[in-house]
C-alpha cells in the first residue's frame, strides 16, 4: 500500500513534542553539572560531558527534523513558525559547535558556548510554546516587573462591575474565560483548527468548516455542546483528550447561556438565572484557572 508522503511527514512530525524533550533534558543537565563542577568538592561532576553532548547533538537533529515535518500541518501562525524553525536549526548548530569545543579541550570557550546555547534554547522553547498554546504562553503569568522587562503587555483584568456579582457580564465574565482556558489553545488567531476561532464571540457565532457550533436557544442541538458531552475517548470529543477538559459545571453554564439566546452583553441579573444556576455561576467564577 502506498502512503501519501504528506501524511507520512505529518505522522513523523507528531513525534516532535516527545523528541524535543530529549535534547532539552541533556542540555539542562549538562548546565547544572558544569555549575556544580566549579566547586572543588564536585570538580568531576561534568566528566561525562562529551557523552552527554553527543547524545544532545544526535537528538536535537532528530527533533529539528521532526519539527520541520510537523510544520507542514495547517493552522499555525506562520510568523511564529518561521522563527521557531530558524532558531531550532540554529540551536542544532550551536549544540554541534559546543560539542566540538569540548572535543578540542577549549574548556572556557566550551562553557561560554554551552550557556549561550541554553539561552537560545529558552527563546526557541518560548516560541514553541507560543505556537502550541498562544502568544505569551511562557510570560502570561510572569510577575509584573518581569513582564515589563520582557516588553509584554500588562495582564488584562476582567471587567467586573463593582455594583454586585449579578451585574457581571455573562459572556465576558463567565463564558469567555471558560473558552479561553479550555478551547482557545486550538482555536485562536495563530492556530484555528477546522477553520474555527473561539477567541471571540464573533468567531464562536460564525462557526467553522463543520458549520455553526452553537444554535442560540438550542444548547442540545449545538455542535459545541454535543462534542463536549461525547465520551472522552471518542474521536470527535472536544477538547482533545490531552487538553484541559471543561467541568460539568462549566458545560452546564455554557448550555444555560446558549439556551438564553447566547447574548453578547447581558449581565447575570438580566438573564434571571434560577438559584441552582446562580450557585454554579458563583462557583465557576471563583476557579483560579478562570480568573483573569
Amino acid at each position: 500500500m502506498r502512503h501519501d508522503p504528506s501524511n507520512l511527514l505529518l505522522f513523523l512530525g507528531h513525534f516532535h513534542p516527545l523528541l524535543v524533550h530529549l535534547p532539552i533534558g541533556g542540555l539542562v543537565l549538562l548546565g547544572v553539572l558544569e555549575l556544580v563542577s566549579i566547586f572543588t568538592r564536585w570538580k568531576d561532576a561534568a566528566q561525562n560531558s562529551r557523552w552527554i553532548l553527543g547524545f544532545v547533538c544526535g537528538t536535537v537533529l532528530v527533533s529539528a527534523a521532526s519539527g520541520w515535518m510537523l510544520g507542514h500541518a495547517s493552522g499555525y501562525d506562520r510568523h511564529l513558525l518561521d522563527w521557531h524553525r530558524r532558531l531550532g536549526f540554529a540551536l542544532s548548530a550551536a549544540c554541534l559547535i559546543t560539542f566540538l569545543l569540548r572535543q578540542w579541550q577549549r574548556i572556557w570557550s566550551y562553557r561560554i558556548a554551552l550557556f549561550a546555547t541554553l539561552g537560545l534554547l529558552a527563546v526557541t522553547g518560548h516560541l514553541g510554546g507560543s505556537i502550541t498554546h498562544g502568544r505569551g504562553f511562557l510570560t502570561r503569568y510572569a510577575p509584573g516587573p518581569l513582564r515589563a522587562l520582557l516588553g509584554e503587555p500588562r495582564v488584562r483584568e476582567a471587567a467586573r462591575p463593582s455594583a454586585s456579582f449579578t451585574r457581571q457580564p455573562v459572556f465576558a465574565g463567565i463564558i469567555e474565560p471558560i473558552l479561553q482556558e479550555r478551547c482557545v489553545a486550538c482555536h485562536r488567531g495563530e492556530k484555528h483548527k477546522a477553520d474555527l476561532r473561539l477567541d471571540s464571540l464573533e468567531g464562536l457565532l460564525r462557526g467553522g468548516q463543520d458549520g455553526t457550533v452553537i444554535k442560540p436557544g438550542q444548547a442540545k442541538a449545538s455542535l459545541a455542546v454535543q462534542r463536549m458531552l461525547l465520551p472522552l475517548d471518542a474521536d470527535d470529543h472536544m477538547p482533545p483528550q490531552d487538553q484541559p477538559q471543561p467541568t460539568a459545571q462549566e458545560i452546564a453554564l455554557i448550555e444555560w447561556w446558549i439556551n438564553a439566546g447566547a447574548p453578547a452583553t447581558e449581565d447575570i441579573h438580566d438573564l434571571q438565572p434560577k438559584p441552582e444556576i446562580l450557585r454554579l455561576l458563583e462557583v465557576v467564577s471563583k476557579q483560579p484557572e478562570l480568573a483573569r
